[in-house]
């Protein structure tokens, strides 16, 4: 009997979102503090501060808020504050009753449990400056704490308003008011012994932030782009590569990751390079990033700049593009043999 697909991939794997901390309900931090607590974690494997300017483009929040929940972060001892910007310290070091039980990981901020964050874009949130928006802040962090709970499936029984207040720090009337406007939204559907999750329409899927997506492959074989044939796709290969070298990653991620080798790799025929190249490539990449995450990763801010750099330097010597698929196989793997991607070199 097959594994049932999870909402996630069903219905919200081309949005963007943010690895949340998982919470006991005996954490203090407001959620503001929770969610840039937890991008700070996630940028703690890149060893440098993070910036008010990097924390306002990632989560959306005013200057005003994110000042306030890092000064009071500071204080608590979770974040340090150097002259490159804010750094996270191991939360379970400093509060290990505030968080879940860790993953076994050699890394710190890799042992730490997390739940998916889905992003409002700024015309979705709701606010007193904004009263036109569709959701509060409070309405989406109540949203995805339910698709948690739920673990990929629908239902969710025995979840009271009270144990979600305290599961996100907040009050059970703020959990009341977004109950009824996610109902209202089509989103969930309260009953007596629980929650469940429905289907959104694509009209209300538009309120969050979009992921980079794949791309849909040309008819046309003008100005070098590759024509899909009833040969079948030239990039066919992708899905069974990601699939045997992450064979123990989520089904979810391998998926995700699949669309994003394939968008690159779109790039790459568009640029006169042939399949059997982008094969090769893309086997000596994957074979040298542990996890499908972490390939992610590389393909959504790291790879269009090595592409880029290789792309010019070939195109100023007078050569096709093609070309320059050695450069970008070399300058791949000097960046990957790095210790550390540092990921915010890329923008």
């Amino acid at each position: 009997m097959s594994k049932p697909v999870s909402l996630y991939q069903q219905y919200w794997s081309d949005k963007r979102y943010l690895k949340l901390l998982t919470c006991r309900k005996e954490c203090d931090l407001s959620h503001p503090e929770r969610r840039i607590l937890s991008f700070l974690v996630f940028k703690a494997r890149d060893k440098t501060g993070v910036g008010t300017r990097a924390i306002t483009k990632a989560l959306g929040l005013d200057r005003r808020t994110i000042w306030a929940a890092t000064r009071r972060l500071v204080d608590l001892g979770f974040v340090t504050k150097t002259g490159q910007g804010y750094q996270a310290l191991d939360p379970l070091a400093v509060r290990p009753g505030s968080f879940a039980a860790p993953h076994e990981a050699n890394d710190w901020w890799e042992r730490l449990r997390t739940y998916r964050h889905y992003l409002l874009t700024d015309a979705a949130k709701r606010s007193r400056g904004h009263p036109d928006g569709r959701l509060t802040e409070m309405d989406n962090a109540v949203l995805w704490m339910l698709y948690s709970l739920g673990q990929g499936g629908r239902e969710i029984v025995g979840q009271r308003v009270a144990g979600l207040a305290a599961l996100l720090g907040c009050s059970p009337h703020t959990v009341r008011g977004a109950i009824g406007r996610l109902s209202k939204a089509g989103l969930i559907m309260k009953r007596s012994d629980g929650f469940t999750l429905l289907e959104p329409e694509e009209s209300i899927r538009l309120w969050w932030r979009d992921r980079p997506q794949k791309q849909k492959a040309s008819l046309t074989d003008q100005a070098g782009v590759v024509k899909i044939t009833e040969a079948g796709d030239p990039l066919a290969w992708i899905e069974p590569l990601v699939a045997d070298r992450y064979s123990c990653d989520p089904q979810k991620d391998r998926d995700d990751l699949v669309c994003m080798v394939e968008k690159c790799s779109r790039v790459m025929l568009d640029g006169r390079v042939k399949s059997a190249e982008a094969k090769k490539y893309w086997q000596s990449v994957l074979d040298m990033i542990p996890n499908a995450d972490k390939a992610w990763d590389f393909c959504a801010y790291v790879w269009d700049v090595l592409w880029k750099d290789a792309h010019r330097v070939h195109t100023s010597n007078g050569k096709y593009a093609g070309s320059c698929i050695n450069l970008l196989t070399a300058n791949t793997q000097a960046r990957l043999s790095l210790p550390k991607i540092d990921l915010s070199l890329f923008g």
